[in-house]
């Protein structure tokens, strides 16, 4: 196993991984037209060329030089709020349950420790339990903080903050 920061020769391969991880997770037992596969990768692509050109980091996990995992993360100005933020945590659906989420958690907290944060972030979905409870296992706790993330269908998506404090 391997950990590494990608690089704009990445993207082509992140892209298409978050492709199928939409359909996987978004639309599985359905048939994405290839031209409908086709716009959902350059969408992924752009966004991504983005994020890197944004000052986000993105830690690939890979296996045998396979991409199997990725985490992003990005700084704050340090004089707003001294603070990284986690996002975008991604394993490969067959590579699950393995431990492989915590070890690119804990690869990204490091790399944030290193830069001289003292704290991180991560927003999560309200509803969704399972990540909350992994986060929590891996030492996070709730910031009191909450931001919609989207109205769906007249309801909102609450996203709810949780913070960990990094130790030097």
């Amino acid at each position: 196993m391997e950990v590494r920061l990608a690089t704009l020769d990445d993207i082509e391969k992140i892209a298409a991984i978050k492709v199928d991880n939409f359909q996987t997770r978004y639309h599985p037992s359905s048939y994405i037209h290839a031209s409908l596969k086709e716009v959902f990768f350059n969408e992924f692509r752009k966004r991504w060329l983005n994020r890197l050109g944004q000052g986000f980091h993105v830690l690939l996990l890979l296996d045998e030089g396979q991409i199997i995992g990725l985490i992003s993360y990005a700084f704050a100005t340090p004089e707003a709020w001294p603070r990284a933020e986690l996002n975008n945590l991604f394993i490969l659906e067959k590579r699950r349950r393995q431990g492989l989420a915590k070890q690119l958690c804990r690869a990204a907290l490091e790399r944030i420790r290193a830069a001289g944060y003292r704290l991180a972030q991560v927003w999560v979905l309200e509803e969704n339990h399972a990540v909350r409870r992994f986060y929590e296992g891996l030492g996070f706790s709730l910031s009191g903080e909450l931001r919609i993330d989207a109205v769906v269908r007249g309801g909102a998506l609450n996203e709810l903050g949780y913070k960990l404090t990094l130790d030097d």
